[in-house]
């Protein structure tokens, strides 16, 4: 009985530490993007698609997740590009509230200018500019 008891305890112990850690990844991942794009232009864009999909993580604990993905496009200098934004969150209703604020927002994109098929989704320019300041700390 006491090896069960320690064993759910461990399991537990691994589940709320993966969950810690895939929740840190999550809020690290906009400071990331802040600092590695900074530099690049910015262009308007729009969301023409997007879903919440659940995303199962395997391991010793199985432990399931969302990506709320937003499909947009933009153009540069003529040429039109697509982009997928998937952000995790450890709950659907969390996952579809980001889905939903998406929805008939203008959106900002930046892109690498090098290759502009790679880029970053913006909600609002406050964050655009936002990025460009913090990331100069």
């Amino acid at each position: 009985m006491d090896t069960d008891l320690s064993t759910l305890g461990f399991n537990l112990l691994i589940i709320f530490g993966a969950s810690a850690v895939a929740f840190g990844i999550a809020k690290l991942k906009p400071r990331l993007q802040a600092k590695f794009t900074r530099d690049w232009p910015v262009v308007e864009g729009t969301v023409e698609n997007s879903f919440v999909e659940t995303e199962g993580q395997h391991g010793a604990v199985a432990q399931q997740g969302y990506v709320a993905h937003m499909l947009y496009s933009y153009s540069v200098h003529g040429e039109f590009y697509s982009g997928d934004d998937g952000r995790s969150f450890l709950t659907e209703a969390g996952a579809q509230e980001c889905v939903d604020s998406f929805k008939g927002q203008r959106v900002f994109i930046r892109y690498n200018p090098n290759k502009p098929d790679k880029s970053v989704l913006w909600k609002r320019m406050s964050e655009v500019t936002a990025s460009n300041a913090s990331s100069s700390n």
